[in-house]
């Protein structure tokens, strides 16, 4: 069974797994979440930090296995587009995302940001201006 499925058989379990526990247990994924909700920030930042290496992970499995690197890019930016648009529902965490670019942002963040941006770009130019094969 190649990595890609194996994967997918993975978090197949883990949703079936988690599906039943929500059908049959209801109270115990309240208390769950409850804690999840206070857990601390540092922590917080990790997993998430975790999660974002894994989607990152997978995404260039994909597009290593798709051969395109049209389709590739735009997939990428699709589900871009999907993260940007859900963050646009809760004012508050968008808010928390941009601080670092307001007034209170250190310019070395806002020129690292900048110089991922331009690399981007570049990919971009690059995937769209290359000679077709």
């Amino acid at each position: 069974m190649d990595t890609l499925r194996l994967i997918l058989l993975v978090v197949m379990a883990g949703a079936l797994l988690k599906a039943v526990w929500m059908l049959l247990w209801p109270a115990g994924v309240k208390a769950t979440m409850d804690w999840w909700i206070k857990m601390p920030l540092a922590a917080s930042r990790a997993i998430g930090m975790v999660v974002l290496v894994a989607g990152l992970i997978l995404i260039g499995l994909a597009i290593v296995r798709m051969g395109d690197p049209v389709i590739a890019a735009i997939t990428v930016l699709g589900t871009v587009c999907v993260v940007v648009g859900m963050f646009y529902q809760w004012p508050s965490l968008m808010a928390a995302l941009l601080k670092p670019f307001g007034t209170e942002g250190k310019d070395w963040a806002i020129r690292t940001t900048g110089v991922v941006v331009l690399l981007f770009a570049a990919l971009l130019a690059y995937i769209c201006l290359r000679p077709h094969a």
